[in-house]
């Protein structure tokens, strides 16, 4: 699994970084993250980014990401 999480980049630009990614590696996941909005700024907004990772870490547990923080690729 590969987390795609750019400095300075919300979701749409992390995803935008993501594509070439997953079209090298065909078959292993790719996930984009809003890193610019939950991983890089210190604050009560890592709670946040922690969630986002745990929920695509573990998809079965009953942590869920906020809305709009991480996109499958592939």
């Amino acid at each position: 699994m590969i987390v795609v999480a750019p400095c300075g980049f919300h979701l749409d630009g992390a995803a935008g970084q993501a594509e070439p990614v997953a079209q090298r590696l065909p078959g292993i996941p790719v996930w984009a993250i809003d890193a610019d909005g939950l991983v890089v700024r210190p604050g009560p907004r890592l709670v946040d980014g922690v969630e986002a990772l745990a929920a695509v870490l573990h998809p079965g547990a009953t942590v869920t990401a906020p809305v709009g923080s991480i996109r499958r690729i592939a």
